[in-house]
Protein backbone atom coordinates (compact mmCIF):
# COMPACT_ATOMS: atom_id res chain seq x y z
CA UNK A 1 0.00 0.00 0.00
CA UNK A 2 1.17 3.36 -0.79
CA UNK A 3 -0.05 5.45 1.55
CA UNK A 4 2.13 8.83 0.83
CA UNK A 5 -0.74 10.67 0.06
CA UNK A 6 -1.82 10.71 3.21
CA UNK A 7 -5.04 8.49 2.70
CA UNK A 8 -6.08 6.10 5.40
CA UNK A 9 -8.62 3.31 4.21
CA UNK A 10 -11.18 1.14 6.29
CA UNK A 11 -12.35 -2.06 5.62
CA UNK A 12 -15.80 -1.08 5.46
CA UNK A 13 -16.72 -4.74 5.79
CA UNK A 14 -16.01 -5.39 9.48
CA UNK A 15 -18.59 -4.95 11.96
CA UNK A 16 -16.05 -3.25 14.29
CA UNK A 17 -16.10 -0.17 11.64
CA UNK A 18 -19.19 -0.12 11.02
CA UNK A 19 -20.54 0.20 15.03
CA UNK A 20 -17.86 2.55 15.50
CA UNK A 21 -19.39 4.80 12.34
CA UNK A 22 -22.93 4.24 13.12
CA UNK A 23 -21.66 6.18 16.96
CA UNK A 24 -20.27 8.99 14.50
CA UNK A 25 -23.53 9.40 12.57
CA UNK A 26 -25.38 9.75 15.84
CA UNK A 27 -22.81 12.04 17.14
CA UNK A 28 -23.00 14.32 13.85
CA UNK A 29 -26.67 14.23 14.98
CA UNK A 30 -26.82 15.22 18.63
CA UNK A 31 -24.64 18.08 17.22
CA UNK A 32 -27.23 19.40 14.73
CA UNK A 33 -26.20 17.95 11.75
CA UNK A 34 -28.60 17.15 9.01
CA UNK A 35 -26.72 15.07 6.24
CA UNK A 36 -23.29 12.72 6.09
CA UNK A 37 -20.98 13.13 3.08
CA UNK A 38 -18.95 10.14 3.01
CA UNK A 39 -15.81 10.45 0.59
CA UNK A 40 -13.13 7.99 -0.90
CA UNK A 41 -16.26 6.00 -2.15
CA UNK A 42 -13.82 3.92 -4.21
CA UNK A 43 -11.88 1.88 -2.15
CA UNK A 44 -12.97 -1.00 -4.04
CA UNK A 45 -10.52 0.51 -6.94
CA UNK A 46 -7.87 1.64 -4.31
CA UNK A 47 -4.49 -0.19 -3.40
CA UNK A 48 -6.43 -0.51 0.38
CA UNK A 49 -4.62 -4.09 1.87
CA UNK A 50 -8.32 -5.32 1.80
CA UNK A 51 -10.46 -7.14 -0.82
CA UNK A 52 -13.30 -5.40 -1.26
CA UNK A 53 -15.54 -4.82 -4.59
CA UNK A 54 -18.20 -2.78 -5.71
CA UNK A 55 -20.83 -4.04 -4.35
CA UNK A 56 -19.17 -3.93 -0.70
CA UNK A 57 -18.96 -0.32 -1.20
CA UNK A 58 -22.50 0.33 -2.32
CA UNK A 59 -23.31 -1.92 0.33
CA UNK A 60 -21.55 0.25 2.87
CA UNK A 61 -23.12 3.17 1.58
CA UNK A 62 -26.31 1.50 1.67
CA UNK A 63 -24.92 1.51 5.17
CA UNK A 64 -24.76 5.07 6.32
CA UNK A 65 -27.54 6.09 4.60
CA UNK A 66 -30.31 3.82 6.88
CA UNK A 67 -27.80 5.09 9.99
CA UNK A 68 -28.55 8.90 8.64
CA UNK A 69 -32.02 7.83 8.28
CA UNK A 70 -32.72 6.70 11.64
CA UNK A 71 -32.00 10.49 12.74
CA UNK A 72 -33.87 12.13 10.29
CA UNK A 73 -30.38 13.20 7.93
CA UNK A 74 -29.62 12.79 4.26
CA UNK A 75 -26.85 11.48 2.83
CA UNK A 76 -24.63 12.81 0.16
CA UNK A 77 -22.29 10.68 -2.00
CA UNK A 78 -18.87 11.65 -3.88
CA UNK A 79 -19.60 11.36 -7.60
CA UNK A 80 -17.99 8.44 -8.96
CA UNK A 81 -17.97 5.22 -11.33
CA UNK A 82 -20.79 3.83 -9.06
CA UNK A 83 -22.81 6.98 -8.71
CA UNK A 84 -25.39 5.43 -11.32
CA UNK A 85 -25.82 2.36 -8.18
CA UNK A 86 -26.59 4.99 -5.75
CA UNK A 87 -29.27 6.63 -7.06
CA UNK A 88 -31.70 5.02 -4.68
CA UNK A 89 -29.36 5.47 -1.80
CA UNK A 90 -28.29 8.95 -2.39
CA UNK A 91 -30.04 12.37 -1.35
CA UNK A 92 -27.53 14.62 -3.52
CA UNK A 93 -24.21 13.72 -5.08
CA UNK A 94 -21.14 15.68 -5.08
CA UNK A 95 -18.35 16.20 -7.11
CA UNK A 96 -15.45 18.51 -8.09
CA UNK A 97 -15.27 20.03 -11.23
CA UNK A 98 -17.46 18.48 -14.60
CA UNK A 99 -14.92 17.93 -17.41
CA UNK A 100 -16.26 18.87 -20.63
CA UNK A 101 -13.53 17.61 -22.58
CA UNK A 102 -14.26 14.31 -21.95
CA UNK A 103 -17.44 14.03 -24.48
CA UNK A 104 -20.51 15.41 -25.18
CA UNK A 105 -21.85 18.45 -24.26
CA UNK A 106 -23.08 19.89 -21.37
CA UNK A 107 -25.76 21.43 -22.75
CA UNK A 108 -26.30 24.39 -20.85
CA UNK A 109 -27.85 26.82 -23.54
CA UNK A 110 -30.60 23.75 -23.59
CA UNK A 111 -29.18 22.46 -27.46
CA UNK A 112 -29.61 18.94 -28.54
CA UNK A 113 -26.57 16.74 -27.78
CA UNK A 114 -23.88 17.19 -30.87
CA UNK A 115 -22.90 13.23 -30.16
CA UNK A 116 -26.47 12.30 -31.22
CA UNK A 117 -27.65 11.59 -27.86
CA UNK A 118 -31.40 11.31 -26.81
CA UNK A 119 -30.41 14.22 -23.87
CA UNK A 120 -30.67 11.83 -20.93
CA UNK A 121 -26.96 12.41 -20.62
CA UNK A 122 -26.61 8.70 -19.34
CA UNK A 123 -24.65 8.19 -22.56
CA UNK A 124 -21.36 8.95 -20.92
CA UNK A 125 -19.91 6.09 -18.46
CA UNK A 126 -17.13 8.64 -17.15
CA UNK A 127 -17.98 10.09 -13.68
CA UNK A 128 -16.01 13.43 -14.40
CA UNK A 129 -17.86 14.15 -17.73
CA UNK A 130 -20.88 16.89 -17.42
CA UNK A 131 -22.82 14.54 -19.26
CA UNK A 132 -22.52 11.95 -16.56
CA UNK A 133 -23.58 14.76 -14.19
CA UNK A 134 -26.28 15.89 -16.09
CA UNK A 135 -27.51 12.12 -15.86
CA UNK A 136 -27.54 12.07 -12.22
CA UNK A 137 -29.32 15.78 -12.16
CA UNK A 138 -31.95 14.58 -15.02
CA UNK A 139 -32.81 11.56 -12.27
CA UNK A 140 -34.04 14.47 -10.34
CA UNK A 141 -30.70 13.80 -7.31
CA UNK A 142 -29.95 17.15 -7.15
CA UNK A 143 -26.12 17.55 -7.65
CA UNK A 144 -23.54 19.65 -6.27
CA UNK A 145 -20.09 20.68 -7.34
CA UNK A 146 -17.30 21.55 -4.84
CA UNK A 147 -13.66 23.77 -5.92
CA UNK A 148 -10.81 22.58 -3.80
CA UNK A 149 -8.87 25.82 -5.01
CA UNK A 150 -6.61 28.25 -3.40
CA UNK A 151 -9.37 30.01 -1.35
CA UNK A 152 -6.22 32.69 -0.15
CA UNK A 153 -7.08 34.60 -3.76
CA UNK A 154 -10.85 35.43 -2.56
CA UNK A 155 -11.50 39.12 -1.01
CA UNK A 156 -14.70 39.13 1.82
Amino acid sequence: MDWSNGERWINVNSQRVRKTIAKRVKLASDKGGNAISPHNTNAYDEDTGFSLSEDDEINYIGFLADEAAKYQMSIGVDIGAIAVDLQDIASFFIGGTCDDSSGGSDNSDGSDNSDGSDGNSWDSEDPNSCDFWQGLQDSGIPVFSTDGGDFKKFKI
